[in-house]
């Protein structure tokens, strides 16, 4: 089964009509269509015109800034090597391939980079891909791989599409992640289930651009008595001149005096208040928030605040980025992982518990109350500063004043 959506003849214009397949790209594979806010291209009214989640991303600012959010953070998580051995003994791995890609996946791209447009492509493409090709980690653009599964959706073939050439992916190492689909496997793009509201917040935008364009803006307005007596046009160029100095002459600022009965009139005009605009953003920006699974109060959205910096950092890496990491995770460890490193009890880990415990000085704390004694040689804390080793230095040193019972 092909992960290739395909339109009905007899849906209607701008809809998909199911198939039993989904879509992973804009590509290859990917023929669906979002309906297209403007409706007065070459298509004519009421015709669809084509939006990638890429289109959708770089236009709604909603989508945007929420995505590069959960991206963002889940790529700046520390990604460490761990091994598990006997009597509960956990070590860091710093050697390896699998240490070495995870360091610098690219000559080109960072760890960082390349995590964080991975996060991307999960989020608005519910599918991602990554292929470990000539000692290299290098991410597969959703519009360019296929997805192919058997009647019970488990993934039986991946392939790349590349300049008209079809490549089978399947048994290279890989990370490959998906959402869920009904009938198949490879997910279906959250901005299927949000074109909706973000169709009305863009038509909301449209409005209001021809609304503020369109209404008149004019800050006051001059009247006269009815019975004074009628200006010549010299006059009256006169007293546009003197009126306009007072504007952006050398009076501005000034107040100027009307005589002969004139009054000045304020006009407000139209506001963003009258308009609903911030109200209408603020809408589609939670809408789109808490269909990621963000707090709206978490990107300052909302009026809110969290309880303190440490419950912040809680909800972020448990709630919020917690499924996220843990699909990483798994995948990695149980797809690529085992052609890199084949030592028993390695594994990949999100540190998601050093970034809820704070900064450094709030681990130490934290250490030595839990330990009631130092944690740290003197030349593990010399090389924290990035000062050079002294020999008899690495000993733990046990103040006089801390004694152990029960020793010899």
């Amino acid at each position: 089964m092909i992960i290739k959506p395909a339109v009905s003849k007899d849906a209607e214009p701008g809809t998909a009509k199911s198939t039993g397949t989904t879509s992973t790209g804009s590509g290859p594979g990917f023929t669906d269509c979002f309906r297209a806010v403007d409706t007065t291209g070459p298509g004519g009214p009421g015709r669809c015109r084509p939006r990638t989640p890429a289109h959708i991303w770089a236009s709604q600012p909603s989508v945007r800034k929420v995505v590069d959010f959960l991206a963002t953070q889940a790529a700046s998580t520390p990604m460490v090597l761990l091994q598990q051995r006997a009597d509960n003994d956990t070590r860091t791995i710093r050697d390896g391939d699998a240490y070495r890609v995870l360091k610098k996946p690219h000559p080109l791209m960072t760890s960082y980079m390349l995590w964080r447009n991975v996060m991307i492509d999960r989020l608005l493409y519910d599918a991602a891909l990554v292929i470990y090709v000539h000692g290299e980690l290098r991410r597969v653009p959703p519009h360019m791989f296929e997805i192919r599964s058997d009647a019970f959706g488990v993934v039986r073939e991946v392939r790349v599409h590349e300049n008209g050439e079809s490549v089978d992916v399947t048994d290279i190492p890989k990370v490959l992640l998906y959402g869920w689909h009904p009938d198949t496997a490879g997910g279906v793009s959250p901005l299927h289930t949000l074109a909706a509201i973000l169709d009305e917040a863009q038509r909301s935008v449209q409005w209001r651009s021809r609304l503020w364009e369109n209404s008149p803006k004019m800050s006051g307005l001059l009247t006269r008595p009815a019975d004074a007596k009628r200006w010549d046009a010299e006059q009256k160029q006169a007293f546009v001149e003197a009126w306009r100095s007072w504007a952006s002459g050398e009076k501005a600022g000034g107040t100027p005096i009307l005589e002969n009965g004139m009054e000045y009139q304020p006009m407000t005009g139209l506001t963003p208040l009258d308009a609903q605009d911030i109200e209408g953003r603020r809408l589609t920006d939670v809408e789109v928030a808490t269909f990621f699974g963000v707090p709206p109060e978490m990107l300052g959205i909302r009026a809110g605040k969290f309880a303190g910096l440490n419950a912040y950092r809680e909800t972020l890496y448990g709630a919020v980025l917690g499924p996220w990491c843990v699909e990483l995770e798994q995948a990695f460890n149980s797809q690529l992982l085992p052609h890199l490193d084949t030592r028993d009890g390695v594994a990949l880990k999100l540190d998601r518990d050093g970034m809820v415990a704070g900064t450094f000085l709030e681990k130490a704390r934290t250490a030595q109350v839990l330990t009631g004694a130092p944690v740290m040689t003197r030349a593990e804390g010399r090389d924290l500063l990035n000062l050079p080793h002294i020999p008899d230095t690495d000993e733990l040193i046990t103040p006089m004043n801390l004694t152990q019972e029960g020793g010899d």
